[in-house]
């Protein structure tokens, strides 16, 4: 209901780690309920963006083509200042 109305979905990089997270947040990606990943980057020693461990994960779980649509896919939208 939520993306319906408009609302746009950004999990953190970190979702994609573990394995009972990364299930849920591979879902969520399948169903096109995500639209971005976000990196919760505080700092490059503490808290490091992470963005490769999604990354990874999405091109392992669900391919490269579909890794790489997703990825451009967030890029676009915001591009096109459709966000």
């Amino acid at each position: 209901r939520l993306i319906d109305n408009g609302i746009l979905f950004q999990p953190n990089a970190s979702s994609f780690g573990g394995f009972f997270k990364s299930a849920r947040a591979l879902k969520m990606l399948k169903r096109n309920m995500i639209h971005f990943i976000g990196s919760d980057c505080h700092n490059t020693s503490d808290r490091a963006p992470n963005m490769n461990v999604a990354h990874r994960t999405i091109i392992k779980k669900l391919g490269e083509v579909a890794a790489e649509t997703f990825f451009n896919y967030g890029n676009e939208l915001f591009l096109q200042n459709q966000i």
